[in-house]
């Protein structure tokens, strides 16, 4: 064999060697409570940013219109989540975007994303 060859072979050994440990490390998914930030440690942080509050005593005062398909001016839909009081009347409008689940909340996005 010549000395191309068995470099190559070599070469090319190594690169899928790199190739299966970065694929390993890149699509390595951390266990459900790392990912919800189970971490007391985190939690008791004082500048942690997520504060959790029981609501379930605003559900007569409020109404919850969950998929709601709002189109953009381009044409593009979105899905949305509507909370809005069960009373007639103007209110201010308070408006939340995210990139990730709409459903979730950001005590529960990924430490990556915070």
């Amino acid at each position: 064999m010549s000395f191309v060859r068995i470099f190559s072979i070599l070469l090319l050994a190594i690169i899928l060697l790199l190739a299966g440990f970065a694929y390993r490390v890149l699509t390595e998914r951390d266990s459900l409570e790392v990912f919800l930030e189970n971490d007391p440690e985190i939690r008791a942080h004082p500048d942690y940013p997520v504060q959790v509050k029981d609501v379930s005593a605003l559900a007569d005062q409020i109404i919850i219109e969950k998929d709601v398909w709002v189109e953009m001016r381009d044409g593009t839909r979105l899905s949305a989540n509507v909370f809005r009081p069960n009373a007639p009347g103007q209110y201010p409008v308070v408006m939340a975007l995210t990139a990730y689940d709409k459903n979730k909340g950001p005590d529960q996005y990924p430490k990556l994303l915070r």
